[in-house]
Parts: structure tokens; C-alpha cells; sequence
């Protein structure tokens, strides 16, 4: 027997379909609107970062399965370029390569392309491809699905899942992207290129960009990571991160950079009284003027930080070892901050240099004390090592690329192991003696890194902090007990250090201090997701988009 539906039933229905049907007509034509805009403002800054420069730092680090950590380190590497973001891709200059470097990884860097190919050929533009979408972001190669809104820091999201079409071909990115709802820029992208070819690897990335000024967006950061990725036959599990700093005109040449003349901040002129100098303060000013040359022109080169709060608070330390040891140096001894990873301290003249990445990771402020005595010891014994003849300034003169070459500042040993004996005097008397046992556990955590993680621990420029042949400058040794969750050696990197990509400024991240609760989460000198905070460097309010549309 067929069933009678009434009338108004029918009608009720079609009208419903009918407008089932005209909603995602509407709703869709509202997201095509807002994904052109997106495109459109990807194109517009994809253009302006084709005008800039920036130098790009990755460092990567291998891992195996650990049942009580999780994982733990086993290789690390690590690359520092300036890159151009041209057509077709990413390019890069190789910059401050460590002397010691073995050919083999100087003609992998050759390589351009993402991420890694077959065995041990690391691809360094890889990394910095992924801060791009690439010309074609657009709706004829990709599908946008609007997924939600999301806050990241001051600003409202919308969150797009994005899809390449299937005839669009390789390289494509598949994943998902943040879009500010004011101006319609990506702010970030989480997922992977897809489609590799000849047998290179795309591995997962989460990218950020930053507003550093009005209508300007740069890439910042990139996070990498593959739970498992074969590597030298071996499956391994993999994490990178990408720095991105000293944004320039790619149009500056690098012959227009080393013209410029180095002047001293200071100046070799009598600070006291008027009249005639002494030769001991005249060989002191030539030293100083010696000294300013060479830090102007790291910071020319942008592996220096400006000066920032982050010194003072160095110089705060540095004090506290001078006056209660009641020391007495002829000029005013200083700090300042190397902008790249890898664990370094040194000297030029009288000016004590730290790396970002061993601020990164100190644990506390008596370890910060313990690596500025050793420093501030090269000092007190005048360890000279640096070439007065610096003082003239066209002796600066060279390119960015022979940065470690020209400017190496070690010591031999027997000046390192003065230095140890010196620092254990300094820290005896410093406000810091009794609470030395950290640092200890800090110097302990690096000397069992070494092996696993070179690239990190193994200075660029001046000496090793922990020598093998020597003990650490606290003069104790200390026994690591990984599995105490009361015992933290060593911070992951990216702990205190905020990097500005566009002014190279450093400021300290003032985040809450979290305590471990179980050994996995120490993570001594490993790498960790990003999460910046995110604003407009300008006072507009963003947009409002209407409730039921992106």
C-alpha cells in the first residue's frame, strides 16, 4: 500500500532542500572571497620577502626511543646561511662554517632542495623553504575548507585546512594555516610538502611569521619534526628548528657591507684629564679601539645581538664577581650576546660574549655566574687574544663568510686551565658560593653531551666551556642523576631567550617557570615546538567578521 504524504509536508520539505541548497552556495562564495584575499596578501608579501635577506640558523638533532625518557639524542647538525626567498626557490649563502668542517658536509650544503636526501645529504634551504607557500597559493591549485577560529596571542585566526588539487603536482604544502582576520595574512602553517622527488624527504614543520611593522610579516621560526625517518638505514626520529634574524635588502651587496668603515663606539681619546697620555694609556685605548672594531663588526655581520636587557643582566653578574672580589680592572668590562645556537662563551679584549643558545639552557643564575668567572679570569690574567693591529679598520674588511676565520678567539689550554683555577677563587667569594652544585650539574650535563650533540656543545668561535682535560670552573664534580625530576642540569633551547627577527634585539622570555613532573619532560639541551606570541606592531583593532562567516 504506498504511502500518502500531505501536501504541505511536500512543500515544507522542498522549501527546506531548497534552502539547505542556497545556504553552502552562500557560504561558500563568502569563503572563495576570503581565501583570494588570503592569496592575494600571500602574493603581495611573498613579493616583499623576495627584497630581504635574512640569515637563517637550523639545527637538528636525531633521536632514538628511550623507555624512561621518551627519546634521547644521538646526532645533531647544524647550518647558518643567508638566505633569498627568489624563483624557484629558496637560495642561500653559507655563512661562518666551522674551519674544521670535513669536505663531505661542505658539498652536501650544495644541495638545493627540502630537508634531507638519501643518507647524510642535509638540504640547509629545506629548512628555510618551509617558511613559504610558494607562488601558487591560490584556489586554481588548492582546495581552502574553513575548519574555526582561533586566538594566537593578540590575534583572532580563522583556521583554514588546505588541500592541493590533484593535477597541481609536487612540492605542495597539505596541512592546515592561521590567517589574522584583519588583513588577511598567514600568521602560520602546520602540515608538510608533499610528493617528493628523487627520493628527498619532506618532513612536518609548523611555521610562524611575526608582524615586525605595519604591513610587514616575516618568517620567525619553524619547528620540525618526524617521529620516525629513515636515516643511514636507520629509523630514527628527527627534530629541527629554524631562526630567522637580520632582515636586509637582498639588493645590499656584499662588497657595499665590507666598505663600510668600523668606527669605534668610544673613540681613542683621554677620558680623565686634559694633556699628554701615558704609553700604558695609549697601548689601553688602542686595545679598547681594537676591541669596539671587532664587535662592530660581528654586529655589522648580525651573528651579534644589540646592545639589550638581556646584557644588563649579564653586566648584573658580572658586577656582583667584581665587587665581591673587590677586583680592580683598568676599563669597564662588558657583555654581550652571540645571536646563534650553538654553546659558547669568550672574550674580545674586555668585553665578555655569551651565545643565545647557552643562555637558552642555563638552569639558573649561579651557572650564568660560574661560566661569566671563567671569562671574567681570561681577563684578570690579560689573556690577550685579539690582534691589536684590529684597531686599524680596514683590516675588517672582508666578507660575512670569513667571520670564524678571521676572528678566532681561543686560548690554548694552559690558558683555559689558569682561567679554571682563577674562576673557583672568583666564585668562593661571590654571593654564589653555596649554591655552585647546579653549576656543576650544568658543566657534567654538557661534558656527556659532547658526543651526541657536537654541534651544539662545540664552540664556533672561542673555547670549549668544558674542556675533558679539565674540570669545570665551580672545582666540584658532580654526579647526574637523569631519572630526579629535582635535578635539572640543563634547560631545553628556546627556554629564556626571545630572538626579534626583524631588529636582532633579544629580550627574556618571561614566561612562567614550569617544574618538571616526570623525567621526560627535562629535556636537557633538546629541542622544543615554538609557540611566539603573536600581535600588530601598530594600535588598530582587527577586524570583525560576522558570526556565521570566516
Amino acid at each position: 500500500m504506498p504511502i500518502r504524504i500531505p501536501l504541505v509536508l511536500l512543500i515544507s520539505l522542498f522549501s527546506m532542500l531548497a534552502g539547505a541548497s542556497d545556504k553552502p552556495t552562500s557560504e561558500s562564495t563568502e569563503v572563495n572571497h576570503v581565501v583570494d584575499r588570503i592569496a592575494a596578501q600571500e602574493s603581495k608579501n611573498l613579493e616583499k620577502l623576495r627584497q630581504l635577506s635574512p640569515i637563517a640558523e637550523t639545527y637538528v638533532q636525531q633521536y632514538k626511543p628511550d623507555k624512561d625518557f621518551g627519546r634521547i639524542p644521538i646526532a645533531d647538525h647544524y647550518f647558518l646561511a643567508r638566505v633569498s626567498f627568489g624563483e624557484p626557490g629558496v637560495k642561500e649563502q653559507d655563512l661562518f662554517s666551522a674551519p674544521q668542517q670535513p669536505l663531505t658536509s661542505k658539498i652536501l650544503r650544495q644541495f638545493l632542495d627540502i630537508g634531507v636526501r638519501n643518507r647524510t645529504a642535509w638540504i640547509p634551504t629545506g629548512f628555510a623553504q618551509m617558511a613559504i607557500l610558494g607562488s601558487d597559493f591560490d584556489r586554481t591549485h588548492y582546495d581552502f575548507t574553513f575548519d574555526h577560529r582561533e586566538f594566537l596571542g593578540a590575534l583572532r585566526c580563522l583556521v583554514f585546512n588546505v588541500v592541493p588539487k590533484a593535477h597541481s603536482g609536487g612540492g605542495k604544502f597539505l596541512g592546515q594555516i592561521w590567517v589574522e582576520d584583519r588583513d588577511y595574512n598567514v600568521v602560520r602553517a602546520n602540515g608538510s610538502f608533499i610528493k617528493p622527488r628523487d627520493h628527498r624527504i619532506y618532513i612536518h614543520f609548523d611555521s610562524w611569521r611575526v608582524n615586525v611593522a605595519p604591513g610587514i610579516w616575516v618568517p620567525a621560526c619553524i619547528y620540525g619534526e618526524e617521529s620516525e625517518i629513515r636515516l643511514e638505514g636507520k629509523l630514527v626520529a628527527l627534530r629541527s628548528e629554524t631562526h630567522f634574524w637580520f632582515y636586509r635588502s637582498s639588493q645590499h651587496s656584499q662588497n657595499e657591507l665590507t666598505a663600510i668603515l668600523v668606527d669605534s663606539r668610544d673613540g681613542i681619546s683621554d677620558q680623565s684629564t686634559p694633556g699628554a697620555l701615558s704609553p700604558i694609556e695609549t697601548q689601553r685605548l688602542w686595545l679598547l679601539q681594537a676591541e669596539n672594531n671587532i664587535l662592530d663588526r660581528m654586529e655589522q655581520a648580525g651573528i651579534l645581538a644589540p646592545a639589550s636587557e638581556v646584557d644588563t643582566v649579564l653586566q648584573t653578574v658580572a658586577n656582583n664577581l667584581i665587587a665581591s672580589n673587590d677586583l680592580t680592572i683598568h676599563a669597564e668590562v662588558r657583555c654581550r650576546v652571540l645571536l646563534t645556537t650553538p654553546i659558547e662563551a669568550f672574550t674580545v679584549g674586555h668585553t665578555i660574549v655569551l651565545s643565545r643558545g647557552l643562555l637558552d639552557v642555563l638552569p639558573d643564575e649561579a651557572s650564568l655566574a660560574a661560566v661569566l668567572a671563567q671569562q671574567l679570569s681570561h681577563i684578570i690574567l690579560a689573556h690577550d687574544n685579539i690582534d691589536s693591529g684590529m684597531a686599524f679598520s680596514d683590516r675588517l674588511l672582508f666578507p660575512d663568510d670569513q667571520i670564524l676565520s678571521r676572528l678566532l678567539l681561543k686560548r690554548d689550554p694552559q690558558d683555559q686551565q689558569a682561567a679554571a683555577q682563577k674562576a673557583r677563587s672568583l666564585l668562593d667569594n661571590s654571593p654564589y658560593k653555596e649554591k655552585l652544585a647546579s653549576a656543576a650539574l650544568f658543566f657534567r650535563q654538557l661534558q656527556l653531551s659532547q658526543q651526541a650533540l657536537p654541534n651544539l656543545v662545540e664552540p664556533r668561535l672561542g673555547d670549549p666551556l668544558t674542556p675533558n682535560s679539565q674540570p669545570n670552573p665551580t672545582g666540584t664534580e658532580a654526579k647526574l642523576d637523569p631519572k630526579s625530576t629535582q635535578q635539572v642540569a640543563a634547560l631545553p633551547l628556546g627556554t629564556r631567550i626571545e630572538l626579534d627577527p626583524w631588529t636582532s634585539r633579544l629580550t627574556l622570555n618571561k614566561a612562567k617557570s614550569d617544574e618538571p613532573l616526570t623525567p621526560r619532560e627535562k629535556m636537557p639541551l633538546q629541542i622544543t615546538p615554538f609557540r611566539p606570541y603573536e600581535r600588530y606592531q601598530d594600535n588598530q583593532p582587527a577586524a570583525v567578521s560576522s558570526p556565521g562567516n570566516p
